[in-house]
């Protein structure tokens, strides 16, 4: 192919993309991201919340394009090449390629199953999927055949993938990447912005979610790619890297633009991402996932056996792993599960998923009969197999892991009484099914509770040093606690344990013992839920607009600071909130207005605590209830 495709996005408009970009696109690795909702367990919540990380990813590719190519146009001295571009478009287009089930929920899964993964981010699963993605599918030869230098163009798409590492911390002052020499270093701010977060991929996911969403928008990324330009800092002794970079910058008058950006991806968050009922549901999924683990077997290199949660290791196990998994646990036997999963003949269906034949139109993509021609890829009917992929004759092999052929014999797994984890997992997605969560009773911001959040932090700061020490067998250490009656031959069961309590989560059940005995009736620490959620503009306290620099109409090429009588009295000056929420776990009228009992109390106990300031003991305090 040596035309370029056209698709159409309902965020972009008509998108055209270069065949190799195609290439990559049409190819199992790719096609995965149809089946991985961009939002996760928003789509419980917003009925609209339905699009993947397919669409987005081919959204950022766009913008990538647009932005890059919008630099070369107005700055020739910048000296942006053809390579320059295809790489930074491949690099947007393959920059969430590591995700996992449930997207950003499966990151908290992977930690607490495997605590010795503290560091394991998506991010890193893409670099490896992206190798994966080049070798098995062979595109080394296309690459070159389209123009680019190997091996130093996929290293400089990889480092694009990731960013610019944060240099003052490690107190680096050398250029530490290879793919191309400092002067180019803006090319890295385009798909992953670690200097203030301001990047083509945040541009894609604000307006596509917020389309499906039903949220309204101020923030113009047409305005920014149109005014941005690449400038450098006056030169200074001493000057630490990040300063001396040339760096993309837009002009002084779009600084309104710019806290539009930050308040709505602040919205996004409060309203969508960190939604009271999103945040528990959430945390259901990855409680049933943790008891699930063992019991989903994925078949990866060389016949080899992987867990949900070792998957990670395993690239071609990982390309299996999708949202399916949540369908895979919900519907099927627990003597299948056991067994490695169900067969093709089974399928999802039961629970409005996609039998076999009928392709993944539940998830997201097309029916067999319609075919994914309007976004370029290939039919059903075709299915992905240019690259090497199953068809959707195949069965859910593809898009959530493996046939029954794939996985240990069923006569040698446990009958479904035996099987009791696999039994608590499914009946916690039952109750997401059946909207049996737990229910919300209210939140409280703890910005003003210095006594609550300075104990938080030390039990931050005490998990980070916990983590450094623990180790992997710490998990499997517990197996005398099982009862060996309640698992007669589930081997899966004997080798689960449930991971250990962080510092954290030993000071929310604190709270929840608290709650329980605000007042003398039957009420339990077990039946309530604390959870912490901190909001912020991305750089935890700190103002990300600080971090960016500008240029004015006279100086074009000049890196500048906003000057302070530039800045709006109506900018924010608080960056950060920290929100605890309260759930009670039964679900009756009675036992929930108990509960709202309790929480108030408790509420208010914590506004009396002796170390609070006076103003935090004021009357009235931030409050939301859910009555």
């Amino acid at each position: 192919m040596t035309t370029p495709k056209v698709f159409n996005d309902p965020i972009h408009g008509t998108v055209e993309l270069h065949p190799l970009l195609v290439k990559i696109i049409d190819t199992p690795q790719f096609q995965r991201l149809r089946y991985l909702k961009q939002l996760g367990g928003v789509y419980f919540v917003y009925p609209g919340a339905s699009h993947n990380r397919f669409e987005h990813s081919i959204g950022v590719a766009h913008l990538a394009g647009e932005l890059v190519n919008a630099l070369r146009t107005s700055q020739l001295d910048l000296n942006i090449d053809d390579r320059d571009v295809l790489c930074v478009q491949i690099a947007g287009l393959c920059h969430d390629l590591g995700h996992g089930p449930f997207s950003h929920s499966f990151e908290k899964f992977i930690h607490k199953a495997r605590p010795e993964k503290k560091d394991w981010k998506h991010e890193k699963a893409s670099l490896d999927m992206f190798d994966y993605l080049v070798d098995v599918n062979e595109l080394k030869l296309v690459m070159k055949q389209h123009g680019l230098v190997l091996p130093e163009d996929l290293i400089f798409i990889k480092e694009l993938i990731v960013g610019l590492p944060d240099t003052e911390e490690a107190g680096d002052q050398k250029w530490p990447y290879e793919g191309r020499p400092e002067d180019k270093s803006f090319l890295y701010e385009i798909v992953a912005n670690k200097r203030n977060g301001i990047d083509v991929d945040k541009f894609d996911y604000l307006a596509r979610d917020a389309h499906h969403l039903g949220i309204q928008t101020n923030f113009n990324y047409r305005r920014f790619i149109k005014f941005a330009r690449v400038c450098e800092e006056k030169q200074k002794d001493g000057q630490k890297l990040k300063d001396r970079l040339k760096q993309i910058c837009t002009r002084d008058k779009e600084v309104n633009n710019l806290y539009e950006l930050y308040h709505l991806r602040y919205n996004l968050h409060k309203n969508a991402c960190h939604h009271s009922v999103n945040n528990i549901i959430e945390s259901m999924i990855t409680k049933a996932f943790l008891k699930a683990d063992e019991h989903i077997q994925i078949q990866g290199s060389g016949g080899k056996m992987f867990t949900l949660s070792t998957a990670i290791d395993d690239p071609e196990a990982y390309t299996k792993l999708t949202d399916h998994v949540y369908e895979r646990i919900l519907n099927s036997s627990d003597l299948t599960y056991a067994s490695g999963g169900p067969s093709a003949s089974e399928g999802p269906s039961a629970s409005g998923g996609p039998s076999a034949s009928e392709g993944p139109s539940a998830s997201g993509g097309p029916s067999a009969s319609e075919g994914p021609s309007a976004s370029g890829g290939p039919s059903a009917s075709e299915g992905p197999s240019a690259s090497g992929g199953p068809s959707a004759s195949e069965g859910p092999s593809a898009s959530g892991g493996p046939s029954a052929s794939e996985g240990p014999s069923a006569s040698g797994g446990p009958s479904a009484r035996e099987c009791r984890s696999m039994a608590e997992a499914k009946d916690i997605l039952k109750k997401i099914v059946a909207r049996q969560h737990p229910r919300f009773l209210g939140e409280r911001t703890l910005t003003e509770n210095k006594a609550m959040i300075t104990e938080l932090e030390k039990m931050k700061s005490e998990d980070k040093e916990e983590m450094q020490r623990r180790q992997d067998d710490k998990l499997k250490a517990k197996d005398s606690e099982v009862h060996e009656e309640d698992l007669a031959g589930c081997k899966y069961c004997k080798r689960t344990a449930e991971p250990e309590d962080s510092e954290v989560d030993k000071l929310k059940r604190r709270w929840e013992k608290e709650l329980a005995d605000c007042q003398k009736d039957e009420l339990k620490a077990e039946d309530f839920e604390v959870d912490i959620v901190e909001l912020n503009y991305g750089m935890e306290i700190k103002n990300p607009i600080d971090e960016m620099r500008f240029y004015n109409k006279r100086k074009p090429d000049k890196a500048i600071e906003l000057p302070k009588h530039q800045k709006s009295v109506f900018h924010p000056t608080i960056f950060s909130e920290k929100l605890i929420r309260v759930y009670y776990k039964k679900t009756d009228k009675t036992s929930v207005n108990k509960a709202f009992k309790h929480m108030e109390l408790w509420w208010e106990n914590q506004r009396s605590n002796p170390q609070d300031t006076e103003e935090d003991r004021s009357p009235g305090g931030n409050i939301q209830n859910n009555e």
